[in-house]
């Protein structure tokens, strides 16, 4: 399957929303509970558009047919944006680009979309001259980032407001 990768535009916004929300609750559930699922759904299941007005979020295209997404940033917090966690401090370290929104159309998970969106992402960061990538993945994302290469460091417990938790992993890869 030869997929096509792009750079996101503000009009997929929507697309790309509905393709995470799928996402997470169709792989995600071989992973959490519906209750974390719902959650996640809720709060989590979205793309930053400031990704898109940075040029560092990617689509992968078969035709016209978005499947799967993928972003990175110049380090920062490793927690999503807007997801209402209560947690400790999750900051990539200093030099450090930072995955996000890796998200794959569940029909087509395990065909290589995620590696081609992966490979785009990993250059591009290098090319801005860093030289590590930091994650915080979900246990739906620990083994795909673990083929990219990249190494658990620690599993960590992301709380919601009202004391539900979700298990991920912060993991890190040199470039």
């Amino acid at each position: 399957m030869r997929v096509g990768i792009r750079r996101a535009r503000a009009s997929d916004i929507a697309t790309l929303d509905a393709l995470a929300q799928r996402a997470v609750a169709e792989i995600g559930r071989a992973f959490y509970s519906r209750r974390q699922i719902v959650r996640a759904v809720n709060r989590m299941a979205s793309v930053d558009s400031r990704l898109i007005a940075d040029g560092s979020l990617y689509v992968a295209e078969l035709g016209d047919t978005i499947v799967g997404c993928i972003g990175w940033t110049p380090g920062g917090s490793l927690l999503p944006a807007r997801a209402g966690l209560v947690e400790e401090d999750l900051t990539a370290e200093p030099g450090s680009a930072v995955l996000r929104s890796l998200f794959v159309e569940p029909a087509h998970a395990g065909r290589g979309v995620a590696r081609s969106l992966f490979r785009r992402c990993k250059s591009d960061a290098a090319k801005a001259g860093f030289r590590r990538m930091e994650a915080l993945a979900s246990a739906a994302a620990k083994g795909p980032c673990r083929r990219f290469g990249f190494a658990r460091s620690r599993a960590v417990r992301l709380r919601f407001d009202d004391g539900l938790e979700l298990v991920s992993y912060h993991m890190t890869l040199d470039l």
